[in-house]
């Protein structure tokens, strides 16, 4: 029995203290509510690490609890019965970890406090365990509620809606945001500067979107002159994957990333330099809000699906943008990357696209062969079929998640074309079939 088979988080509330800067220390209370899946529960299991917890409680009732390594296990005040909804509350804090890749964890940074969901050689891969307590994986969704506490002018994003945005005395401000659709760990975020945003609207395909773009005052504008191409972006993908399904496009200026958390994604500060030369960039992040945070993945071992999707989405954005030329361009620049590199770049000869090795998840595989495969898919459905399957496929598993077999059996089923053999020959196995 896996541990998604005895509980189901449905809802996190985080509270969380970012003033300790130059400490690089953050201070939490989470309270997670819970579900029971099975017919008596009396512990839960939760993934925490570095951050060192003080006590835990259930109502007023506080409970044993045994912390070692990044697991926190927790005893219930009672045994729980299938279909009891409980909630317990862990106090912590500490010194926050980050990723060994340069990629992922939490960090305090240059005068920024900030998330990344994904540590990109970390197993497992998910990284909210870096700043609250949670059930650390790709497919188990809740929503949220955060208080985030910051000082020193300093304002707070996340993900979501923001309430409200109060001074509390002595120079603090507490950011209340609310996300109700449901996201994993490695999709939620936060973000603490001294930022400013820049706001406008965007009449898209399917109505208007809010796009806001958030950076300290010395970088707004060069930020919002290089995302400028982000409404584009949107009919862009739009036309082929459907409706854009959150409340906004947010874009948050950080020192590293860039990682796609939904409403507030993290946007390196390097690539906004006041030219659109990492339109590429933009447009990947932006595809992942269809491919990867409307639907996900059950392992990583499927990564390509979301990788390879997001990187051809940015193919996409060039073909509607720039044109046919601009367009097939990049299809054969990939193209030619894919067939004479990667089989040297990632040091591992010929992978099959599923199943990825953990340790190969984030590779040029994954990213590049990925992109040349929906390419060839769209090829040998048409463009008519093409559409039609990615929309279904997103709007049929919205808030769910995909492995490559039930990614092959939807195509099939909704297109009426057989997609064994195409599978078979470009994502089971490695190298390729001509």
């Amino acid at each position: 029995m896996e541990r998604s088979d005895t509980f189901d988080i449905l809802h996190y509330d985080i509270n969380l203290d970012v003033t300790a800067f130059a400490a690089r220390r953050l201070k939490g209370v989470c309270t997670v509510t819970f579900r029971t899946l099975i017919e008596e529960l009396n512990y839960i299991n939760l993934d925490l690490e570095a951050l060192v917890v003080d006590s835990v409680y259930s109502d007023d009732i506080k409970l044993d609890f045994v912390h070692e390594g990044t697991l926190l296990k927790i005893s219930t005040s009672s045994v729980l019965a299938m279909g009891d909804t409980s909630a317990v509350t862990i106090f912590y804090g500490g010194i926050p970890i980050t990723s060994a890749s340069g990629f992922g964890g939490f960090y305090f940074e240059n005068g920024y406090a900030y998330n990344l969901g994904i540590g990109l050689n970390d197993n497992p891969h998910n990284f909210g365990r870096a700043w609250f307590p949670c059930f650390d994986n790709f497919v188990e969704r809740a929503t949220y509620d955060f208080d985030l506490t910051t000082s020193n002018g300093n304002v707070a994003y996340c993900v979501g809606t923001l309430i409200s945005r109060d001074s509390i005395g002595d120079g603090l401000l507490s950011n209340k945001y609310v996300m109700d659709q449901p996201i994993p760990t490695y999709l939620t975020s936060v973000a603490v500067s001294n930022y400013v945003q820049r706001d406008v609207v965007h009449e898209s395909l399917y109505g208007p979107v809010d796009i806001q773009i958030v950076a300290r005052p010395g970088d707004i504008n060069s930020a919002a002159t290089s995302l400028q191409n982000l409404g584009k972006a949107v009919e862009a993908f739009e036309k082929w994957y459907g409706p854009y399904h959150w409340e906004r496009v947010g874009y948050v200026i950080t020192p590293r990333g860039a990682m796609e958390h939904p409403t507030n994604t993290a946007y390196p500060v390097g690539s906004v330099s006041g030219g659109t030369q990492d339109n590429r960039l933009m447009a990947h992040e932006l595809c992942h809000h269809w491919w990867g945070n409307m639907l996900t993945l059950k392992t990583s071992h499927d990564m390509w699906i979301k990788e390879g999707n997001a990187e051809y989405g940015a193919h996409l954005y060039t073909e509607f943008a720039e044109g046919e030329d601009a367009f097939k361009a990049q299809v054969k620049t990939n193209g030619m990357r894919v067939v004479r590199r990667l089989h040297l770049d990632d040091d591992a000869g010929f992978l099959p696209l599923s199943p990825m090795p953990e340790d190969k998840t984030y590779n040029t595989h994954t990213y590049y062969k990925g992109a040349y495969v929906i390419h060839n898919m769209r090829a040998y459905l048409g463009d008519s079929l093409f559409a039609l399957s990615q929309s279904s496929i997103l709007e049929n598993n919205l808030y769910g998640n995909l492995t490559a077999y039930t990614y092959r059996d939807q195509i099939s089923q909704i297109t009426g074309v057989d997609m064994t053999d195409f599978f078979k020959d470009w994502v089971f196995e490695g190298g390729y079939p001509a």
